[in-house]
């Protein structure tokens, strides 16, 4: 008996976490811009997670572009970094050497911040596309809100996001922000 109110219990979690997702899905706030370094806006994030995992090496490498300070909503892309992250983390689970490696730099007309970990990555044959769209996950009590999220955010910052499979495993996540949001 006992075993089965904890399954319930389980699955009702599962359910509010999932409701909780797609409230904030579908309440996404307007961007409020402000100047933000978005080198301090990935230290921070990264921390967290840091703090949180302190079994993985987390590696923030020096950045290719000196000045990062740009016209963002902070607090949005602090969001997008976590879910990212915490993507990341999902995938590091039987990792005996798990490390997430973020790095900074121009590409074309765009800021780059990409995150790489050395994750399972992800399923052959899937499509890249198909994982932002809402309920789509692979991961095990995901809600396959996260990514949707992440791109929701970038586009408000006339951005975007593409997953990339990893040079040797896991997944390279890229949000680009544009240069002429630089201040």
């Amino acid at each position: 008996f006992s075993d089965y109110i904890d399954t319930i219990l389980r699955y009702v979690q599962q359910i509010q976490s999932l409701i909780n997702a797609f409230s904030d899905f579908s309440r996404m706030p307007a961007p409020k811009f402000e100047k933000v370094d978005l080198m301090s806006l990935i230290t921070k994030a990264v921390g967290l997670q840091k703090a949180a995992y302190p079994h993985i090496e987390f590696v923030i490498e020096e950045p290719a572009i000196k000045e990062l300070t740009f016209s963002v909503d902070g607090n949005l892309i602090m969001q997008a970094l976590t879910n990212v992250l915490k993507n990341a983390i999902e995938s590091l689970t039987a990792q005996k050497k798990p490390k997430i490696n973020i790095r900074v730099q121009q590409v074309q007309e765009n800021c780059v911040i990409m995150i790489e970990d050395n994750g399972k990555g992800l399923p052959k044959n899937v499509d890249m596309e198909q994982l932002f769209d809402p309920y789509v996950t692979y991961s095990q009590g995901g809600t396959g809100l996260g990514l949707g999220i992440v791109r929701n955010i970038l586009e408000n910052h006339d951005g975007n996001v593409l997953l990339k499979p990893g040079k040797t495993r896991g997944v390279i996540v890229e949000i680009a922000i544009p240069l002429s949001r630089k201040v």
